[in-house]
Parts: structure tokens; C-alpha cells; sequence
């Protein structure tokens, strides 16, 4: 799936020179976390909710100690101050922005929103703002594939446990030659040593996404892999 298919189209954006006051009301009338500022057709920056956390009229002007001054450039004070003071939407908002095409695939914003730590990526093509994708948007997938009903999958339990193996090994999840599955009727039985509490719970979603599986019984006992000897 790419951005296009889940990107958000219907945007409401301001221009650099709109009132900082006017954009706040703009958030909260229309619900919404952060608005683009466009100027003559481009993108130049991004105006959030955290972009007018700090602000003087709201008492929020944050406050330096004496000792995080001293490691403040004349930059870092200039920036701190257009934030909290800045009138107009050029002042205060965000101009490094991590953007994606209408084409990019949707694991590759997901990482992106990790690395950058960004709660929404702008979609250009060729320059122009074509839509926003945002974390409810990626969201809106995991939702979406919840309430898709799969059609009943026929497969023999020998097929199923090796199914839930090769997927385990694939993922690296465990050492298979410390763990034992058995498939009956659909019930995945689960047994052997795992590394962790986190591991041994990996497994159990691992078996129970497996097609053909039922139920999950897990017996899997977590042991240091300096005692099993088989890491």
C-alpha cells in the first residue's frame, strides 16, 4: 500500500503571514493537531500543537536555567524566542520537514515516522502539497484489517506446525531446535525454552497468526540461553 491509498487530501493550510493567533483557533475550531503553511503553491513549513506549546500569552515561555544557558547559542535563544513571541505562522513553524512521495510505501513512512519522531509526513509530487499522512492515518490500517473477515483456511495440523516453525525462524524470533510445536485439530501446543518472557509471548502471536490456527496453548519455559546451551 502507498501513500496515496491512505494519505489525508482534504487540507485546510494557512500562509506564512497568517496571525499565530488565527492558527490556534484554526487547530481547535477544526480539531485537528497541525496545519501546512504554503506560500504561492509550496510547502514551507508545518505549524503544530507543539509549535505553540511555549507561547508568552499562555505563561508558557519556558524558562533556561542558569546552567543550560551556558551551552545556548545566540541561534538557539533567537529560535526560543521567535517561538514564544512570533506573530505571524512563519515565525514559529517548523521548516525541517521530512516529506514522501504519493508513491512510497507505507513500511517505509511507518520507519520514517519512527526515526524522525514526526507524528505526520507531508506528501509532494513534484512540489505541490498533495495530501498528509498522519499516525491515525497508519492507524486507520490496523483498524481496517481488524474488521476484514478472512475466508476459513483448510490445512492439515502437519501443515500448520510447519507453518508456525518456518515463521519463527524466519522472524528470528527463537532457536527452533529448542522449541517443539504440535498442531491438533487446529490447537498449536507450544513447548521448549525461550531466551524471555518477550520471546516466549513473540512465539505465541506468531502461532496464532499462522492460517488454520485456532487456539494456542502455550508451554514454552523461559530459561537463559547460558543454561540451554543452544545460543
Amino acid at each position: 500500500m502507498r501513500a496515496r491509498d491512505i494519505m489525508t487530501t482534504e487540507l485546510v493550510t494557512v500562509g506564512p503571514t497568517t496571525p499565530v493567533s488565527a492558527v490556534a483557533r484554526l487547530l481547535v475550531e477544526r480539531r485537528i493537531s497541525a496545519v501546512p503553511v504554503v506560500d504561492d503553491g509550496k510547502l514551507v513549513g508545518i505549524v503544530s500543537e507543539g509549535d505553540l506549546l511555549h507561547r508568552e500569552e499562555a505563561g508558557t515561555e519556558p524558562k533556561p536555567t542558569w546552567w543550560s544557558e551556558l551551552f545556548r547559542s545566540t541561534e538557539d535563544r533567537a529560535q526560543a524566542y521567535l517561538k514564544a513571541h512570533g506573530q505571524r505562522a512563519e515565525d514559529v513553524m517548523s521548516r525541517d520537514l521530512k516529506t514522501v512521495s504519493p508513491d512510497a510505501d507505507v513500511a517505509e513512512i511507518a520507519t520514517l515516522m519512527e526515526r524522525a519522531r514526526v507524528k505526520r509526513v507531508p506528501v509532494l509530487d513534484q512540489g505541490r502539497l498533495m495530501g498528509i499522512v498522519s499516525r491515525s492515518d497508519m492507524l486507520r490500517l490496523v483498524v481496517k484489517a481488524a474488521n476484514h473477515t478472512a475466508a476459513p483456511v483448510a490445512v492439515s495440523d502437519q501443515q500448520i506446525t510447519e507453518a508456525v516453525l518456518k515463521e519463527v525462524q524466519t522472524a528470528g524470533l527463537a532457536t527452533t531446535t529448542t522449541l517443539n510445536v504440535i498442531a491438533t485439530d487446529g490447537t498449536v501446543g507450544l513447548w521448549g525454552f525461550v531466551a524471555s518472557q518477550t520471546e516466549r509471548q513473540a512465539v505465541e502471536v506468531a502461532a496464532a497468526g499462522t492460517p488454520g490456527v485456532k487456539a494456542v496453548e502455550n508451554h514454552l519455559t523461559v530459561r537463559p540461553p547460558y543454561l540451554t546451551g543452544a545460543y
